[in-house]
């Protein structure tokens, strides 16, 4: 409940706040700062997902998991644009 009230009323008055911005510079640095966090949260994880799931390029492994792959004498998979392994 404390979060609902507190956390919800917080998150209008900011927007509400930033609303108020006589200057569109201020107003755009203020919402990056803002947003920063969740952004940033996001883009970390993809960026390791995307180190250990790349593909090979050529005979050379590049992605850490088709590097065990190979050092156990596996042929490298594509993850990353194999539609068997990955459905969309």
């Amino acid at each position: 409940m404390y979060k609902l009230i507190f956390g919800f009323t917080f998150n209008v008055f900011l927007a509400l706040m930033i609303n108020e911005f006589k200057f569109r510079n201020i107003k755009n640095i203020v919402q990056t700062l803002v947003y920063l966090q969740f952004i940033m949260s996001l883009t970390i994880p993809a960026g390791i997902v995307q180190v250990f799931l790349s593909s090979p390029a050529g005979a050379d492994p590049s992605g850490m998991i088709n590097q065990i792959i190979a050092a156990t004498r596996g042929a490298p998979v594509d993850f990353l644009l194999g539609h068997r392994i990955l459905p969309l």
